[in-house]
């Protein structure tokens, strides 16, 4: 199984697209309860925040309160630290807040104890099984390496079935020490969706295409694994 490749030039048409995607996999999904969506930080994600509050009219406000919204990595660090990837995310979906889209109960940041991040851990572990312990739709940035999430190259077990958030404490990249979801939780999804944006992930891409790179290497792989799945970028592999 892999992933649709969809290529743009211009990011902002890719951004419409993944929000048309998105919107189309929630509407289809009516009957359900609640969808939990996990997203990315980083700057990849930011056009497609803001092409999800230009476009949030084209979703009925009944599908918009079935939503809930998780992180799927976070740095450790004091939360209103210029660090914490909630911070830029946050901000976007509390515009849908204030235009009574969403309700700051759909939201759910990642509480960092920094004297013992395995609690917060377990706690944002609890939150998520409250839900029905897994993510129904994800939406990557990818990194220069092909990181997704906090899941770096050569850095963590693709056999730890068991774990839904996991502590990294060795990212190449400061602070090392990050909360991401497990390579577990990311292929239980049923739609997902990776964003190779900027010239900056050319390598990551070529990585992500070569038949003789396993998700060891490249973790963006990993959407491989998810039925519905979809790779975006605005360079040409």
């Amino acid at each position: 199984m892999s992933a649709s490749f969809i290529y743009n030039t211009d990011i902002n048409s890719l951004a419409t697209k993944a929000v048309s995607l998105l919107f189309n996999f929630v509407s289809s999904h009516c009957n359900e309860k609640q969808l939990v969506i996990g997203v990315s930080g980083g700057r990849s994600i930011i056009p497609i925040l803001e092409k999800l509050i230009e476009k949030r009219d084209e979703l009925v406000i009944e599908s918009w309160r079935r939503l809930e919204f998780f992180l799927i990595d976070e740095r450790i660090v004091e939360p209103d630290s210029e660090h914490c990837n909630f911070l830029p995310v946050g901000k976007f979906f509390q515009q849908l807040v204030y235009g009574g889209f969403l309700s700051n109960q759909q939201l759910h940041p990642f509480r960092c104890n920094l004297a013992n991040p395995e609690e917060g851990i377990r706690s944002y572990q609890r939150e998520l099984e409250l839900l029905g312990g897994r993510f129904e739709a994800i939406i990557l940035g990818v990194g220069e390496d092909g990181h997704i999430a906090a899941l770096f190259p050569n850095r963590f077990l693709v056999s730890d079935t068991e774990s839904k958030f996991i502590i990294i404490n060795n990212a190449p990249k400061p602070p090392p020490e990050r909360m991401s979801c497990s390579a577990n939780l990311i292929t239980a999804a049923n739609f997902a969706i990776a964003l190779f944006f900027g010239e900056a992930k050319r390598n990551a891409l070529k990585s992500y295409f070569e038949d003789t790179t396993d998700v060891v290497d490249c973790p963006a792989k990993l959407v491989n694994a998810v039925s519905q799945s979809y790779v975006l970028s605005d360079i040409k592999p």
